[in-house]
């Protein structure tokens, strides 16, 4: 349909969309049955689709839900927003994702509307109309939602005018409103006297907080925050893929971007898959070279003088070296490095750990657990004053206490290969994949989702804390040094 972006948008997603009961009696209930509440649990599986796009909605935004109350002494039938309390006696909605009110909705380019009683696409044609930021409203072509058809729900794709021609998102911090006309009729042919209305605003973000990808070509590997020196550190390849490596520096005093400049070239590593900025000190991963590259002093301009190299751990073969380290932690008087074969290989993706007194020691081998699972990420984190090790691997987060390596909990999500993830001084994990970021109270082990932004490809980022305000700097990890912003409070 000229004008609109294909069915397919919709399709890819179907094996993982929700499908809410018809009617909802409540209006908070859990974010993966598809309604409203503001958190979902940790068993809910954030996939790569719409269920990582659903309408959670943050803990701080107190928005509330289209819904139709079935209970107590309210007419299900009287409109609750009509100050004549006239009867409505055609389709309600009673569920909308995006949900009305949200102010940090997702990106995507389609929505769905879900009524109180079976109805039909064909009925609706001409009664559903879209606009952005004010525009002038425009009609929609009704669709089946995924997978199943619910009768009760239609599905909608926003014009393609109103989407991001590069990535077929709608853009950040726009307002998006759904129109369901009066006249839309049931099979009944009963229709309503007042227009219906879903509203909701996409969360705002900045895809080009800085462009350093003149300096950055391709393969980047990371970035990290140092607080001490106010300054993000970024790693990729600066001209041809089999050049060396570099660490460029990006000062961000009081968030705002100053020049940025080569603060080190890590010796003879020509891709570098990690950095970690932990204690004032930055680790650099060089992947393919089986060394991390640790630089102090992070306020001088050139990190180069103060380079150290940790490699060849004095442990029995295969551990005897840091071959494609991926991952650098702190914690427990020791530092971690997760470490293996990654693609395709048969040696597990073990953690070795180097204690202050320059011991070794392999921490977890990771054998029934990931194995030789691709891209281990880790993150060093205390909770209630106890060392603990926040591991990524394949689909699950996993804690371990540091003290006896026990396993204390752990947390199923797909997480892809290159994914990253973080632990803020408040306990909330914040995982970062192809798919979105999302925030997760790690503190109880219950995992319970706080915030989400779907649809940014967060693969790399790093975090820093203002107060209440998180800010976020991400980028696509092996492309460009191309480095994206957004804010959440809690």
């Amino acid at each position: 349909m000229r004008g609109f972006v294909p069915l397919a948008v919709l399709g890819s997603l179907s094996t993982a969309c929700f499908s809410p009961d018809p009617l909802v009696t409540s209006g908070t209930t859990d974010t993966d049955a598809g309604t409203f509440g503001s958190t979902s649990n940790a068993d809910v599986t954030a996939s790569d689709s719409l269920s990582t796009q659903s309408a959670t909605v943050d803990s701080a935004s107190n928005t509330s839900p289209t819904s139709v109350t079935t209970t107590g002494e309210t007419d299900p039938t009287v409109d609750p927003d009509s100050s004549t309390g006239a009867a409505e006696l055609g389709p309600r909605i009673i569920m909308s994702v995006p949900m009305d009110g949200d102010a940090n909705a997702p990106l995507s380019g389609y929505f769905l509307l879900y009524f109180d009683r079976v109805v039909s696409t064909n009925d609706a044609v001409g009664h559903i109309l879209v606009s952005q930021n004010g525009s002038a409203p425009q009609p929609i072509s009704p669709m089946p939602c995924p997978p199943d058809a619910d009768p009760t729900c239609i599905a909608g794709v926003f014009p393609a005018a109103f989407l991001m021609p590069d990535t077929n998102q709608l853009p950040g911090g726009t307002t998006h409103t759904i129109t369901v006309e009066a006249d839309f009729p049931d099979p009944d042919g009963m229709v309503n006297t007042l227009d219906q209305v879903v509203e909701f605003t996409t969360f705002d973000y900045d895809p080009d907080f800085f462009d350093d990808s003149d300096a950055v070509v391709q393969e980047f590997g990371g970035i990290a925050y140092d607080e001490g020196s106010q300054s993000l550190f970024i790693t990729g390849v600066p001209s041809n893929f089999g050049d060396p490596c570099v660490v460029r520096r990006i000062p961000i005093p009081g968030g705002v971007a100053g020049a940025a400049s080569t603060a080190a070239s890590p010796t003879s590593s020509y891709l570098c898959y990690g950095i970690d900025a932990i204690e004032g000190a930055l680790f650099v991963s060089g992947s393919y070279s089986s060394n991390v590259f640790r630089y102090t002093n992070l306020a001088n301009m050139d990190l180069q003088p103060s380079q150290t190299i940790i490699a060849s751990p004095t442990l029995t073969p295969p551990l005897d070296n840091l071959d494609e380290v991926w991952s650098v932690a702190r914690g427990g008087g020791a530092t971690f490095f997760s470490h293996g074969e990654f693609f395709g290989g048969t040696e597990d993706t073990s953690i070795l750990a180097l204690s202050d007194a320059n011991a070794w020691s392999e921490f977890e081998s990771g054998e029934n657990l990931w194995d030789n699972a691709s891209g281990v990420v880790i993150e060093g984190a205390a909770f209630d004053g106890i060392d603990h090790l926040m591991v990524g691997a394949n689909d699950t987060v996993y804690k371990f206490r540091i003290a006896d390596g026990n396993i204390i909990s752990q947390f199923d999500l797909n997480l892809g290969y290159d994914a990253d993830l973080h632990v803020d001084s408040q306990g909330r994990l914040w995982v970062g994949t192809g798919s979105g970021l999302h925030v997760y109270d790690a503190a109880d082990d219950s995992y319970t989702e706080l915030a989400s932004r779907p649809g940014l490809d967060t693969t790399r980022f790093a975090i820093r804390e203002d107060g209440d305000t998180v800010h976020v700097y991400y980028a696509r990890f092996r492309d460009v040094g191309l480095i994206g912003h957004l804010s959440i409070d809690f």
